[in-house]
Order: C-alpha cells, then sequence, then structure tokens
C-alpha cells in the first residue's frame, strides 16, 4: 500500500503534459509592456501585449487590439511538430496573408520591425 502512496505522486508528475507558463499583463501593475504597431495591409494599430504564454503546448502573444500570434508544440511526438497561426479577433489568418502583417517595437519613439 505504501508503494501505491509513492508511485502515483511520480505517475503524476512524470506523466503529465507540459503546461505553459503564462504573464497576464492586465493583472501585473508592476511592468507595462513597450507599444507595438501591428500593421496589416495598410491599415496599423498601436497597441500593447497583454498576455504571453511559454511552454509546451499552445504558445502565443495577445494583443490589446485583438492579434495573438502562436504555435502549438507537440511535446509527445518525437518530430518536434510545431504548428504555427495568427489570428485576428478570434478568426485564423490564412498562411498566404501572413506576409501583410508587419510587426514594429517602439523603442525610443522609433519603430523598429521585428520577425
Amino acid at each position: 500500500m505504501k508503494n501505491i502512496f509513492l508511485v502515483t505522486p511520480m505517475l503524476c508528475i512524470l506523466g503529465s503534459t507540459a503546461t505553459a507558463a503564462c504573464h497576464d499583463f492586465r493583472a501585473d501593475s508592476t511592468y507595462r509592456e513597450p507599444e507595438v504597431i501591428i500593421c496589416y495591409g495598410t491599415k496599423c494599430d498601436l497597441t500593447r501585449k497583454i498576455v504571453v504564454c511559454n511552454g509546451g503546448g499552445n504558445n502565443f502573444t495577445d494583443y490589446e487590439v485583438g492579434w495573438r500570434f502562436g504555435y502549438t508544440y507537440e511535446v509527445h511526438t518525437g518530430d518536434d511538430n510545431i504548428q504555427e497561426y495568427i489570428e485576428w479577433n478570434g478568426s485564423v489568418v490564412p498562411p498566404e496573408k501572413w506576409e501583410e502583417i508587419r510587426v514594429f517595437e517602439l523603442k525610443e519613439g522609433i519603430a523598429i520591425e521585428v520577425d
């Protein structure tokens, strides 16, 4: 019986799926994410990150104006399967439209494009 109590926590730890560690900037008053500009076609939005999640599984960054950039990472497969995605207000942006999206970080009033 003692062995079952020792083995069960180990199985829970070793057998659990990886989880993402998230930071919600809206709930953290000690740190404010820098502003970014996200352009899609000819429309540009000035915004900030609101949530960043990194770890196994679903990884993403959400922005105040509705953008989500992310990828899913299958941690239990041997081939390191990564699926990237971009969403605008919950709708998936097709990969053929991704080249129309540009992201700029603002540093000391200067917009610097990021990959």
